[in-house]
Order: C-alpha cells, then sequence, then structure tokens
C-alpha cells in the first residue's frame, strides 16, 4: 500500500504531504461546485430530496478535519487519504439512492476518482476502486426507485456511463516508475563516468558521448 501513492515512497514526509494536499483542494474544489448546483434553483430538488443538504455537509467536514490537520502540522498518514477517498463513494453512493439513476449527484464519481488515481498511483488500486464505485452505482441503478426504463433503452446509458468511469484510472501513469527509471539512468550515467568504462548508452545519449570526447582537456592543449 505505501508503495501506491504518487510520486514515490511514503516513508519520505514530503511525498505524503504533497498528496494529502493534492487531495484536501481536489476536494474543496468538489465542495464548491456542489454547493453551487444545489444553491441555483432549489426548486428541482427542495423540498422533495432534502437530504440532498447532508453530503456537501458531511464532505466538508471531513474534509475540513484533515485540512485542519494539514495547517496544524498534526500527521496525515496515507490511511487519511485512503479514509477519504471512502468517504467520498460512500457520500456519492448514499447521495444517488435518493434519486436512483435519475439522481445528478452521479456525476460526483468522476472528480472523485480522478484524486483518488492522482494520489494513489498503483493501476490495480485504482481499478479496484473504480470496480467498487461502479458496482455499487449499478446495483443502486438496479434496484432504488422506478430502475431502469428498459423500453427507454437506459441501460445502454448505463453502460456508458460505467465505461466512462474507467477512463480515470486506465488513463493515469504511476509517476514513481518514471521517477525510478530518471533515478536508474542517471545512476548509470554516473557510474560510467566514475570508473572511466563505456557501457552501453541509449541510442539519444551517443552523441553527448562524442561531444564530451570531442571536448577533452588533452585534446585543447594540442591544438593550443
Amino acid at each position: 500500500m505505501r508503495k501506491w501513492v504518487t510520486p514515490g515512497n511514503l516513508t519520505d514526509p514530503d511525498v505524503v504531504l504533497r498528496a494529502a494536499w493534492i487531495s484536501v483542494w481536489g476536494r474543496w474544489f468538489v465542495w464548491l461546485v456542489g454547493v453551487f448546483l444545489l444553491a441555483y434553483r432549489p426548486g428541482f430538488w427542495y423540498p422533495e430530496d432534502i437530504e440532498y443538504l447532508s453530503i456537501p455537509v458531511l464532505l466538508g467536514m471531513l474534509n475540513g478535519l484533515v485540512h485542519h490537520r494539514l495547517l496544524t502540522n498534526r500527521p496525515v498518514t496515507w490511511r487519511w487519504l485512503l479514509f477519504l477517498g471512502t468517504m467520498d463513494i460512500a457520500l456519492i453512493t448514499a447521495g444517488v439512492v435518493t434519486g436512483g439513476f435519475k439522481s445528478f449527484i452521479f456525476p460526483a464519481y468522476y472528480p472523485s476518482l480522478t484524486v483518488f488515481a492522482v494520489v494513489f498511483s498503483s493501476h490495480w488500486l485504482s481499478l479496484t476502486w473504480t470496480t467498487t464505485a461502479a458496482v455499487a452505482y449499478s446495483v443502486v441503478c438496479l434496484t432504488v426507485g422506478s430502475c431502469l426504463d428498459l423500453d427507454a433503452g437506459k441501460e445502454k446509458a448505463l453502460v456508458a456511463r460505467l465505461a466512462v468511469l474507467y477512463t480515470n484510472p486506465a488513463g493515469h501513469k504511476p509517476h514513481n516508475q518514471v521517477r525510478t527509471h530518471q533515478v536508474t539512468d542517471c545512476g548509470v550515467r554516473g557510474a560510467t563516468a566514475a570508473t572511466g568504462t563505456h557501457r552501453a548508452l541509449p541510442d539519444d545519449s551517443r552523441y553527448d558521448r562524442a561531444d564530451r570526447l570531442h571536448d577533452r582537456p588533452g585534446d585543447s592543449q594540442g591544438q593550443g
């Protein structure tokens, strides 16, 4: 689990701090959008679905708790980040329960899964998380309210929504893999320079090696 947070190893406090700030500010943006949608033309949901108000309240409290810990320099571990991700899925699914397939809360899955994929760099963990959200949403749509209108082809819309959910983890490349590749490449170059041996270098570096050989101090003195 510790190696699944981006970018690098969670033994480094700076890595956890950066991931925590990304997670917190991403949720504040989602919170602001949610508050705006509730405040704008409330006649679409009030007073029939007044329980919608509980979602931004709970999200603000939980995210505010982690934000307060960051501002006061109190420890925030990867468990806090996983806890926030769990609360995201739980709150969004609870909001969807109130309206079923017609609920306008469903798009909140997209930013939630995006933030999770950015913070946790593991493809497998992101895919598992997305599958959990997809299964929860499918169960709600198939069992709550008027369910799916098969005569109107709503099952096609459900499949399309679920497919888009998987674009978030599929398009995210783990930063720790990129960092490892860069460190390894730099280590090979450094070892080559220190020992004076010439190891096989990538094709894009042979021109740099030729330039270094051309500019050796001995060549410059001979020309003088």
